[in-house]
C-alpha cells in the first residue's frame, strides 16, 4: 500500500529534524559506534591513536558523512537478524502515536510500534533486495516513511521469481507492507534528485494508495481530509488521549536550520517502524 505524502511542511520538518538531530542520540544505536569499535579493535596501535582523536559527536561533518542507520525500541541485530529482550531501549512516543494513527486510518486496529530502523542514504547509496523476517509477529504491517531525496523503490513478491514493481518514493511518502506484501522482496537500486521539496513548502495535494487487485497492483485514490493531514504532523487528538499534552518535542521545528536544508538536498532518510511482539505477548521468550 502506498500513501502519497500526507505531511504538511511543518510536519516534514518535524520528522526530518527528529531523524537527523534526535534519533542518532543515545541510548539509540547507530552504525558509527559499531564502525568505530570494530576499527579500533582490529587496528594496530598507531591506527588506534588516530581513531581515538575523532569525536563524532562534535565533528558534525564527519558524523553525518558516516551515519548510515539508527535503531531504537527493539534493536535489530545485524549479525543474528533477531530481536532480544536485553537489547532494546525506549520507543519514542510521538513516532509510536503517528504510526498508530496511520494504522487506525488504514484499518489495522491492533498495531503497536516496537522497533524502528532509520536508514540514511547518500545520492550514490543503494539497498539490495531483501525480506524483513526478523519480527515474531509478521501479520502486523510494516511502515516505511521517506524524507528528502527521491528513491526508486522496487517491490516484488515472496520469491525472487516475480519481477519487482518500481515506485518513486518522494519526501513524505509512506509504504505500508502488509498481508501478501509483508514478506515481499524489496530494495532501493537508486536515489535520484527530488523534483519536489515538501520540507520547503512544495507539496502535492493528492494522496494515493497502491493496493493489490487479483494479484496485480492497481492505483486507487485515497481521500484524506485536512484534519487527517494535520494529525499526521501535529498528532493532536490521539496523542492527547494516549500520552497527555507534553509528549511532542515542541523544540524540534525550532531546530530547523541551513544544515538541514543542505542535508535534505543531498540525502534520503527512510524511517521504518514495525511491531515485534505477538498480541498479548509481554516480552520475547
Amino acid at each position: 500500500m502506498f500513501i502519497q505524502n500526507p505531511f504538511t511542511t511543518e510536519g516534514q520538518r518535524y520528522w526530518i529534524s527528529k531523524c537527523v538531530y534526535s534519533y542518532p542520540e543515545k541510548p539509540n544505536l547507530t552504525n558509527i559506534e559499531n564502525l568505530f569499535q570494530r576499527k579500533f579493535n582490529d587496528s594496530k596501535e598507531s591506527s588506534r591513536k588516530e581513531l581515538s582523536r575523532i569525536d563524532f559527536t562534535k565533528d558534525v561533518n564527519e558524523f553525518y558523512k558516516k551515519l548510515r542507520w539508527v535503531t531504537f525500541g527493539y534493536h535489530h541485530n545485524w549479525d543474528t537478524k533477531m530481536y532480544t529482550e536485553d537489547f532494546k531501549c525506549t520507543f519514542p512516543s510521538d513516532l509510536a502515536t503517528l504510526t498508530k494513527y496511520v494504522s487506525l486510518v488504514l484499518g489495522f486496529q491492533d498495531f503497536v510500534a516496537e522497533a524502528a530502523i532509520v536508514n540514511y542514504y547518500g545520492m550514490d547509496s543503494t539497498l539490495s533486495g531483501h525480506q524483513d523476517r526478523s519480527e515474531n509477529y509478521k501479520d502486523a504491517p510494516l511502515f516505511s516513511i521517506s524524507f528528502g531525496q527521491t528513491a526508486i523503490f522496487l517491490i516484488g513478491d515472496e520469491t525472487r521469481a516475480v519481477d519487482p514493481l518500481p515506485i518513486y518514493l518522494q519526501s513524505g511518502d509512506i509504504v505500508v507492507m502488509s498481508g501478501r506484501s509483508r514478506l515481499a522482496y524489496h530494495g532501493v537500486p537508486k536515489i535520484i534528485k527530488a523534483k519536489l521539496t515538501p520540507w520547503l513548502g512544495n507539496i502535492l495535494p493528492q494522496v494515493f494508495t497502491l493496493d493489490e487487485g487479483n494479484g496485480e497492483p492497481i492505483t486507487k485514490k485515497l481521500k484524506i481530509t485536512n484534519s487527517q493531514r494535520e494529525k499526521c504532523c501535529e498528532i493532536c487528538d490521539l496523542a492527547t488521549e494516549s500520552n497527555g499534552n507534553d509528549f511532542i518535542d515542541e523544540n524540534v521545528t525550532e531546530r530547523w536550520d541551513n544544515f538541514l536544508d543542505e542535508y535534505c538536498s543531498r540525502c534520503r532518510i527512510n524511517l521504518n517502524v514495525r511491531q515485534v511482539l505477538i498480541p498479548g505477548q509481554d516480552k520475547l521468550e
